[in-house]
């Protein structure tokens, strides 16, 4: 994404930067585009390191695990393609009582 400072760093305080010739260059020095794609790639990164972590851990044994969630189906249709003897999918329905 960055062909001219192809290192970004996420560093332990949370903020971001980038490798420009041998210098760091600061989040608040990126574009407005920068910013947008650092933010997008640091997001899709703890997501699928969160999602591979979580299958990973359903592995050992005596650990069970049950994640739920209102908008992330394709993660978990992804688990469950990843582990398919670990990792189950189930859909709830609420019934409106009126």
């Amino acid at each position: 994404m960055f062909p001219d400072r192809p290192n970004l760093k996420l560093m332990p305080d949370g903020t971001m930067s980038s490798d420009a010739g041998g210098f760091p260059l600061a989040f608040t020095a990126f574009s407005a585009g920068e910013k947008m794609v650092a933010r997008l790639m640091m997001r899709l990164t703890t997501l699928v390191v969160s999602g591979t972590m979580l299958a990973h851990l359903s592995t050992t044994p005596g650990l069970g695990q049950i994640f739920v969630t209102t908008y992330e189906e394709l993660l978990a249709r992804r688990l469950a393609e990843l582990q398919p003897g670990r990792v189950r999918v189930e859909y709830l329905r609420a019934e409106h009582v009126g």
